[in-house]
């Protein structure tokens, strides 16, 4: 292939790597919101616990007993949704990494290109010279 050609498909490499690293910044902040979301249900379900000997009725220990399940149901959502966050940035960063390989194994490839049409220019110099000299 043609140096131009290699030259489109580095410039295709570094448009995927930085949409790559926008996806992953995204991911990290929902992830960062998450984690302070489930720190602020911890913070409310210990909260709202009541003091030992405190007077209730039956109506406010059972409502009290349903708002501390349904924290702790979302809670647990919220970790599930840490969890999958992670995974799907670790996979982004490896997407990354096999986008970066393939970034350099072009560079290498323009670089061949370079040295091998500067080494042909050269030669055609030497010979374009030899034959002048030859010729006097």
């Amino acid at each position: 292939m043609k140096k131009k050609t290699y030259n489109l498909l580095l410039l295709k490499k570094k448009i995927s790597k930085n949409q790559s690293f926008k996806e992953i910044s995204s991911l990290s902040k929902e992830k960062d919101k998450n984690r302070n979301a489930v720190k602020s249900l911890n913070n409310l379900l210990n909260n709202s616990k009541s003091d030992i000997g405190e007077l209730m009725t039956s109506g406010d220990l059972k409502n009290m007993s349903y708002f501390q399940e349904e924290i702790r149901k979302r809670v647990e959502i919220s970790k599930s949704r840490e969890n999958f966050l992670q995974a799907e940035i670790k996979s982004k960063m490896k997407e990354l990494s096999k986008i970066k390989k393939q970034e350099d194994v072009v560079k290498n490839k323009i670089k061949d290109i370079d040295y091998l049409s500067n080494e042909e220019k050269e030669k055609k110099t030497e010979i374009t010279l030899f034959n002048k000299g030859s010729g006097l």
